[in-house]
């Protein structure tokens, strides 16, 4: 039996491209080996040597180094080149003798945005709630803890005890009919 035989196409271009390889190979050595001095750098005349003999000019210009660094910062916001940041000066008033202090109202935060929908009950598993948010859907069950923020502290039949670990609070949440 003949190796290759069967397949005289795959054969012959194997053959065509491995002569090519050497071809490629030995011309990359012959180039290689020529002298360096053959060789030259070009080097271009263009807007990028501003002076310089070459682009890659390593020599510092110290000239151009002194007006940079007689610049001043005229942002508007902080200066991000500056290690230590500007406190803003707080000036205290003093209230006159004689008043108190009146106690401001506060704004009540608002609610949770999750809603209560629906739970599972089932023969092995405890009981797993259904809370939905923005289109988000989330499952959980008693002590877990879900949207990376509540905490299911009670699930009753109709209502579920939900804590906030952000402001530490318990929202009960009641069982969305329909």
């Amino acid at each position: 039996m003949t190796v290759g035989a069967q397949n005289i196409p795959k054969v012959a271009a194997a053959c065509t491209l491995t002569i090519f390889a050497v071809l490629l190979t030995t011309r990359c050595i012959m180039d290689s080996t020529a002298s360096p001095a053959s060789s030259t750098l070009k080097t271009s005349s263009g807007p990028n040597t501003a002076g310089s003999a070459t682009p890659f000019d390593p020599t510092l210009h110290y000239a151009r180094l002194e007006v940079s660094e007689g610049k001043e910062y005229e942002g508007t916001g902080r200066n991000i080149f500056s290690a230590i940041a500007d406190r803003p000066v707080v000036r205290l008033q003093r209230r006159p003798q004689g008043q108190t202090p009146t106690a401001k109202a506060q704004p009540s935060k608002p609610g949770t945005r999750l809603t209560f929908f629906g739970f599972a009950i089932t023969r092995s598993a405890p009981k797993k709630i259904f809370f939905s948010e923005d289109g988000d859907v989330f499952v959980g069950r008693e002590g877990e803890i879900i949207n990376s923020r509540y905490k299911i502290v009670r699930i009753g039949q109709q209502s579920v005890d939900l804590e906030d670990l952000l402001d530490n609070t318990v929202q009960t949440l009641a069982l969305r009919e329909g």
